[in-house]
């Protein structure tokens, strides 16, 4: 929600790719999106419409020169961080290795000038950085990672070379500090274009679960650092897996153009 996070409107936060790169900073647009009420439904009086012919805002932002743009911006759920926004970037044009934060403004009225915003950055130099996510509670980010193989030189512009292991990472939102790290699954895409595996949690986030290149969805004990399944009936990469809470099933998205649902309480689904 924005511009009042906690009892604004609905809006769409979007960005280009190297083209949005403009005088040293990104540039990501907001987009106003037609009220709803917390039912789903639209509005109706004429009090809670928002004006329609109100432009997007341009959001800027600042980039070093050794740094890529941010990808995957990832609004942070209702809660203590609310408002703040997970992405990634990097040193290499081919591979993201630092997290980025930064803060929407808590602003009463649509902006209509350009709005800057701070970066906070946290670099992991000795991984790729595949993913990041909020889990539901806002208290934790999931990053899912390969491990590089030997250090990146200065100014080195080819992709340095990765593991095949995949580690998920779970940081402190606050910290960003590493609280426990997840394997147990391999890659086969090259260093050159590592693929993206999106994550998720639940149970209070002491259950998280990842898509695997093996075809199969990997669910661990976050606490107990345990590896607890290994969901197999994709036939290809699986890209993203995200709980649903009201229904109590796991959904994972895949390369094959299926979606499956797991119920873990059903016994043979």
């Amino acid at each position: 929600r924005w511009p009042q996070r906690t009892s604004g409107d609905w809006a769409l936060l979007a960005g280009g790719g190297r083209a949005s790169l403009r005088g040293g900073a990104q540039e990501l647009r907001i987009h106003p999106l037609p009220c709803v009420r917390g039912s789903g439904e639209p509005c109706q009086t004429e009090a809670e419409q928002r004006p329609t012919e109100l432009p997007s805002v341009r959001l800027r932002l600042p980039l070093s020169r050794s740094s890529n743009y941010c990808h995957c911006p990832e609004p942070a759920p209702a809660g203590r961080f609310q408002g703040t926004v997970a992405a990634l970037t990097g040193t290499c044009s081919m591979q993201c290795d630092v997290v980025v934060l930064f803060e929407l403004p808590d602003v009463t009225e649509w902006p209509q000038e350009v709005v800057q915003v701070t970066l906070r950055t946290h670099e992991l130099p000795s991984r790729a950085v595949l993913s990041i996510r909020w889990t539901p509670d806002g208290s934790l980010l999931l990053a899912n990672t390969r491990p590089r193989l030997g250090s990146q030189s200065p100014g080195q512009r080819a992709a340095p070379p990765l593991s095949t292991a995949i580690e998920l990472l779970v940081l402190d939102a606050e910290t960003l500090t590493t609280l426990s790290t997840h394997g147990g699954h391999y890659a086969f895409t090259p260093s050159e274009a590592p693929f993206i595996l999106h994550a998720d949690a639940w149970a209070g986030n002491d259950l998280v679960a990842s898509g695997g290149e093996d075809h199969c969805v990997h669910v661990w004990h976050r606490r107990h650092g345990r590896h607890l399944q290994r969901l197999e009936g994709h036939t290809q990469a699986v890209n993203a897996v995200s709980w649903s809470p009201a229904y109590r099933m796991l959904a994972s998205a895949s390369d094959d153009h299926s979606v499956i649902l797991w119920c873990p309480s059903c016994r043979d689904t």
